[in-house]
């Protein structure tokens, strides 16, 4: 029997998506083989030098032009599942998740940077017109 990684066996009892053979990432089998949740220790320590060298890491730590890191307290192995999950299965578009790892027990998520404002950003400078064509944008995903 093979065992999953400590950080993916205590979030998979709280991730409630169907384990079907659709979902090639949900299967525990398949999480054990998947190189996103199993990186070689030198990708490791290449993504921790490229933090220690960002000053102000923010919400997220840009690490060069295509990724970017989230590693902050709340930061989870559901989170990185969703956006897989969420990629797989519908159109919405959500960054490629190209690591998952956990160090000094803070999850670690390395991403695609999606180009663009953060909506959260623009919010407060949009009139109603443009928040409603935000709604009807994001309804047209579900």
């Amino acid at each position: 029997m093979t065992h999953l990684p400590p950080f993916i066996a205590t979030s998979l009892p709280q991730f409630n998506l169907p384990p079907t053979p659709s979902l090639c990432l949900l299967p525990h089998t398949s999480l054990l083989t998947s190189p996103v949740f199993n990186p070689p220790a030198y990708e490791i320590k290449r993504i921790l030098a490229a933090l220690a060298a960002v000053p102000d890491r923010g919400k997220v730590a840009v690490i060069n032009e295509s990724l970017v890191v989230k590693s902050r307290l709340r930061t989870s192995i559901q989170e990185a599942m969703a956006m897989m999950y969420i990629q797989q299965q519908t159109s919405i578009p959500v960054p490629k998740v190209h690591l998952c790892f956990q160090h000094n027990k803070k999850t670690h998520i390395v991403m695609e940077r999606m180009k663009g404002q953060p909506l959260a950003d623009c919010l407060p400078s949009m009139t109603e017109q443009q928040l409603r064509n935000v709604g009807t944008q994001l309804a047209g995903f579900i």
